[in-house]
């Protein structure tokens, strides 16, 4: 009886006010132990479990290594707004940084409860808001490594790579319910991607632009993204290794310029490409852009609006068979 009658006075006596204790931020020891590796770098290992994260993880060392043990999930708190992990400084220009790793780890970007795209508030408003909330960004980062890594919920993309990348690895990658493309690249040079997945985000599942040349992509699964399924402009000389496409939104391929055709993109490779149900084309050359080709066997099936289009005076190049089933 008494503590009911200390209880409602609490609550009924004017002037009391009950406030709740802030949620912890449960990522703080990954940060802490970062923090602490020797300036050689190291591993840190994240044990079996969720955790919530208040504020971004920033990897912005070279020689470190974050690697879950188990199922280990990193999930973005309500509104945070930020990235849930960058590879790389987030200074802009960030400055070169080498072999940093994500390994074995979920990555929850809680779309539904972030209001804006970009770090803080509207993009590209100074400071880190010129960042996007992905669930991996990587910034001016060689020789880089993304392995064994689910990223869903993400309020930008999945994994974006930026500011000047070389040699990055990505394998075994699965990027759902974005916000917007699966994976983008930009401003990255000979990376090595295979064995991705890209389900289910809201624009494209690839989505390259800026000086992103001579990188190859082996083994990837498109499918059931909300427009393209992959877009390109001022992308040159990469491959694309058996590629599947299925349920696109818009085109499943689409290659394009500015109007000034200053961001052609030229000399790409399509080996063994297949596209399936596109509510597009299949294969979309925008512009007069030269040396984009198909080879090995390219199989288009049940695109709602064609196998190839090519825009007047484009040429799209055959080096090899083209089964073509509307």
């Amino acid at each position: 009886m008494f503590t009911l009658y200390l209880v409602t006075k609490l609550l009924l006596s004017p002037g009391i006010v009950l406030v709740a204790s802030p949620p912890a931020d449960e990522c703080t020891f990954i940060r802490q132990e970062i923090s602490n590796l020797p300036v050689t770098g190291g591993e840190v290992v994240v044990p079996n479990g969720t955790y919530v994260c208040l504020s971004p993880i920033i990897l912005d060392r070279s020689n470190v290594t974050l690697r879950g043990q188990g199922s280990v999930t990193l999930r973005l708190g309500n509104n945070i707004n930020t990235p849930v992990i960058v590879m790389g400084e987030i200074a802009t220009p960030p400055i070169p940084l080498h072999n940093i790793q994500v390994v074995d780890i979920t990555i929850d970007g809680n779309r539904w409860y972030q209001k804006y795209e970009c770090w803080g508030g509207p993009c590209d408003s100074g400071g880190v808001s010129v960042i996007r909330n992905n669930g991996i960004t990587v910034r001016g980062v060689t020789n880089g490594l993304i392995k064994n890594v689910f990223i869903t919920g993400a309020r930008s993309g999945g994994v974006v790579t930026e500011k000047g990348c070389y040699d990055l690895e990505i394998d075994h990658l699965v990027v759902t319910d974005s916000q917007f493309d699966g994976f983008a690249g930009y401003e990255t040079t000979g990376a090595r991607i295979s064995d991705l997945v890209l389900k289910n985000n809201l624009a494209a599942g690839i989505s390259l632009d800026i000086r992103f040349h001579g990188n190859f992509f082996k083994n990837i699964e498109i499918k059931d993204n909300g427009d393209v399924g992959i877009f390109m402009r001022d992308s040159n000389s990469n491959i694309f290794e058996d590629v599947s496409i299925s349920n696109s939104g818009n085109h499943g391929v689409f290659l394009a310029t500015t109007e000034d055709q200053s961001t052609c993109t030229y000399n790409n490779e399509f080996r063994n490409l297949s596209v399936i149900r596109a509510r597009g084309v299949g294969f979309r050359l925008n512009d007069v852009c030269e040396g984009n080709f198909l080879s090995g066997v390219a199989s288009f099936l049940q695109n709602r609006d064609g196998c190839i289009s090519e825009a007047v005076g484009a040429r799209l190049g055959i080096q090899g068979q083209v089964d073509c089933k509307d």
